[in-house]
């Protein structure tokens, strides 16, 4: 396994089982269900077929779902597509018709009244831009900057502009009733600009009895602007480098993409890092150079988990991809130094946990055992990277499951038992038959005594002494 986590996007490409199988013995530890394409069916039926290959291959897999948020598209034009020439005019109208040179229907009825004269407005992720003229009723008519080829249902995008759209639209909670009721363990809401958007989130998972941690999807320059407060209210954050690219302007998403992750590090949430991490693997069985080093430098920058999202939902190599992504986060794991972080520490539970980290470094133990009962010692110790194996034991498949997106963390499940020593030879024998260690290890132990409180016991045993 690796330390850094592996999230693959489900699709048509995974579809077949030998596909799936495959992508578990990869390496996967959580899957994406993207609802912005796809239907209710689809899903159901891709995630049943996650977890009965799973349970198949004795393997703990997290799901995450991707609420599609309000993603502005274009509309539909004759034969699929149209030509836009530079410098030419054309309508932009919410209005539900096809499409033409001149004429380019929207999904957003409120364009008119947010966008200003000499605004941009970009089309296809980028690849062509309108400058606003002026609104005209419910219409905006706009000059084209770079012309060239436009296909049905392309992105539109607005940087700079204040839309007044819902943080969640109809279909997203439509889409979230979903998750919710096929018990999903992660949520990622996208086009996040405030942290009220996650905190009306949060709000609707828990009034319809859900558990389901939240992912922000870093991609609108709104929400850098009160980046502390958005990772805080949320359980982790994903830097989605394609919309952010588009919003912000190319050149700006790496150093972006370094400030999201060194935030989301020292605030103890999980950073996932996206998009285009493999591109050309879609289409080809090898990735660019270009590509391994970006994969290696989001690890090497402090990212939790890395996501593949068309290279195994659509792509002609999905297993292909998977075990390069998997091939290149080993060998950048085995780099001296590789990742030290060195978070705040402001309270006891801490620096307890800090405590058994250093020992057992210090001790070269085999493993470091983290019992957790709610996941949050086991986060903790994750926020620290410790150079030795971490088991985290629970009792709660659910709470194994979300540990999944938590860098280093490798998870199993133990039975409830009363009292600590009990627990502790439990934990022997469980991790002798996985063959995570071997009878005189020195394994150091740390967990909250009783049950549920903060991390205040730390031990160091010789594994087959324990009582």
């Amino acid at each position: 396994m690796t330390r850094t986590k592996l999230i693959f996007t489900l699709g048509p490409a995974t579809d077949r089982p030998s596909v799936l199988a495959a992508l578990i013995r990869a390496g996967m530890n959580c899957a994406r269900i993207n609802f912005a394409h796809g239907t209710h069916a689809d899903h159901t039926r891709r995630i049943q077929a996650l977890r009965a290959e799973a349970r198949r291959q004795g393997a703990t897999v997290a799901t995450l779902v991707d609420l599609a948020g309000p993603k502005l598209r274009v509309g539909r034009f004759p034969g699929g597509e149209v030509r836009l020439a530079e410098h030419s005019r054309v309508r932009l109208t919410p209005r539900a018709v096809l499409g033409s040179q001149e004429l380019i229907p929207v999904s957003y009825a409120g364009l008119a009244r947010d966008v200003r004269p000499g605004e941009r407005i970009l089309l296809d992720d980028g690849l062509l831009e309108l400058a606003v003229e002026r609104s005209q009723g419910a219409d905006v008519l706009c000059r084209v900057k770079t012309g060239g080829k436009l296909r049905d249902h392309k992105g539109l995008n607005l940087p700079g502009t204040q839309l007044k759209v819902p943080a969640l639209t109809a279909k997203d909670r439509r889409d979230l009733a979903l998750a919710l009721r096929l018990g999903l363990d992660y949520v990622a809401l996208s086009f996040v600009t405030r942290p009220g958007d996650l905190r009306l989130l949060r709000g609707l998972i828990r009034r319809a009895g859900g558990h389901a941690g939240i992912v922000a999807k870093i991609e609108k320059p709104q929400a850098l602007a009160c980046l502390e407060e958005v990772i805080l209210a949320a359980d982790g954050v994903m830097v989605a480098r394609g919309d952010l690219g588009v919003e912000l302007s190319p050149e700006r998403v790496p150093g972006v993409q370094k400030r999201i992750i060194a935030q989301a590090n020292r605030l103890g949430r999980f950073v996932i890092t996206a998009t285009q991490m493999l591109q050309s693997m879609i289409t080809q069985p090898t990735p660019t150079r270009a590509e391994a080093s970006d994969v290696a430098n989001a690890i090497f920058d402090g990212s939790d988990a890395l996501l593949l999202s068309g290279e195994t939902a659509a792509g002609q190599y999905p297993v292909q991809a998977a075990r390069m992504l998997a091939a290149i986060a080993r060998e950048a794991e085995s780099q001296p130094g590789y990742n030290r972080l060195h978070p705040e520490q402001t309270g006891t539970e801490d620096r307890v946990v800090s405590a058994a980290a250093g020992l057992a470094e210090s001790l070269r133990a085999r493993a470091l055992v983290v019992f957790t009962h709610s996941g949050r010692t086991a986060c903790l110790v994750s926020r620290l990277r410790p150079q030795v194996p971490v088991i985290a034991l629970a009792h709660s498949a659910e709470v194994q499951r979300r540990l999944q997106l938590y860098w280093g963390l490798d998870g199993l499940s133990l039975r409830r038992r009363p009292g600590m020593e009990n627990v502790v030879r439990e934990a022997e024998v469980l991790l002798l038959r996985s063959r995570r260690v071997r009878q005189g290890d020195v394994m150091v132990i740390v967990a909250g005594s009783p049950a549920g409180r903060a991390a205040n016991f730390l031990k160091v045993q010789a594994v087959g002494q324990s009582g």
